[in-house]
């Protein structure tokens, strides 16, 4: 759909979602870097506390499923205002969570807001900004991802250090609160594409093409969430839990996405498909690293650049193979690699957690390496991946 707003409203509405991301990428991953005084606020293992994410993963399925079947009429722009509203509710339930029932509840909130806003993402920048424009359009909205990545999870370690990681929380709320005025001034009004059917949306799938890269994209983020997930705990044994290395660290991760971000919108302008299966061969390379330098803080540094770098790039990447290859159904696409995503990083915390508890971080992070490797193999060239 061509845009029909000014440049400057577009840009406007655009810097809205890159707003959006960030927040939602802070409070999805806020847990990740206070994972060991949240588990110890809560009275549960570190393991508990991170399976306990997998809650928001399985509502944000469940909502993005919903979104263009029963919710097809909603007009767009208050569904994504809303998003910051459902964030509001979460961090202020989570802050006074006092068992691991009251954070599931809180996570829960988050989920939905997470399915909302990624499953129709995508789809928004197509009709914000005409077709040439829609890398570097996405590349602006996850720059609001590289934010996050890089000054949440370091601000909300050493927050947690000072205040407790309730306050962590509390935080999040006014700054979802002002993300709820942004969407809402800043958004054009845009209705609805129509109810869709459950057999529409599961139609995408005949498409070989669509099932082996929501496959690809499940095996890459599955692996992803094995790695960030249980980052703290890795950090605490290598640093010995000092909180100033750990956030210190953690901004290496973080800033290292704006190399990402930047790379992500290159290699999907360029090269496509080609470039597909790069994050998840990253991945292999920081998984095995890191346990093998485990003591060596240089050497851990250096992987984690090496990560975030991969991370942020591998959002871009993948969201543009979405929007060359389903173009003619960009609502309904997102609809499907939203829950397929989530699935994975749901399954991939699940595991990675129950291997933390079972053989500590080593085996979950050899776990990581192999789902990684299996995402190199079925992606290869890309090829496969593409429309005919």
């Amino acid at each position: 759909m061509p845009p029909t707003q000014t440049t400057r409203a577009t840009g406007a509405a655009v810097l809205s979602m890159a707003a959006c991301a960030g927040v939602l990428i802070a409070a999805e991953f806020m847990p990740v870097s206070v994972l060991s005084p949240l588990a110890a606020g809560l009275g549960v293992t570190e393991g508990q506390a991170g399976q306990a994410n997998a809650v928001s993963g399985a509502f944000a399925v469940i909502t993005s499923v919903f979104i263009t079947t029963w919710g097809g009429y909603l007009n767009r722009k208050w569904v994504l205002a809303a998003v910051g509203g459902l964030l509001m509710l979460s961090s202020a339930l989570i802050a006074l969570a006092t068992d691991l029932w009251a954070l599931m509840g809180g996570r829960v909130f988050l989920g939905v807001a997470v399915g909302a806003f990624w499953s129709l993402s995508t789809a928004t920048i197509m009709r914000l900004v005409p077709p040439a424009d829609v890398p570097r359009a996405l590349s602006i909205m996850y720059l609001g991802q590289a934010v996050a990545a890089a000054f949440a999870a370091p601000i909300a370690t050493w927050a947690a250090a000072e205040f407790g990681w309730r306050a962590v929380f509390w935080a999040l709320v006014p700054i979802a609160g002002a993300v709820v005025v942004w969407q809402a001034a800043a958004m054009p009004p845009m209705a609805g594409t129509g109810r869709k059917s459950f057999g529409a949306l599961l139609g995408l799938l005949k498409r070989r093409y669509v099932a082996l890269g929501m496959l690809g994209a499940m095996l890459s983020w599955g692996a992803s969430a094995m790695l960030i997930s249980y980052m703290r705990a890795y950090l605490d044994t290598v640093t010995g839990g000092d909180a100033g290395a750990v956030t210190l660290l953690f901004t290496v991760l973080g800033l290292a996405g704006f190399i990402g971000t930047w790379a992500g919108g290159q290699l999907a302008a360029r090269h496509g498909q080609r470039a597909l299966a790069l994050p998840a061969g990253l991945m292999v390379l920081v998984a095995l690293g890191l346990v093998a330098a485990h003591s060596n803080l240089w050497a851990v540094a250096g992987f984690l650049v090496l990560f975030g770098a991969a991370n942020t790039a591998m959002s871009i990447i993948w969201m543009m193979w979405l929007a060359r290859n389903i173009d003619d159904a960009p609502e309904l696409a997102g609809s499907l690699i939203l829950p397929a995503l989530q699935l994975a990083i749901m399954v991939g915390g699940m595991l990675g957690g129950a291997l933390l508890d079972w053989g500590g971080v080593a085996a979950t992070y050899l776990a990581c390496a192999g789902v990684a490797v299996m995402a190199v193999v079925l992606v290869g060239t890309g090829k496969r991946m593409e429309k005919g």
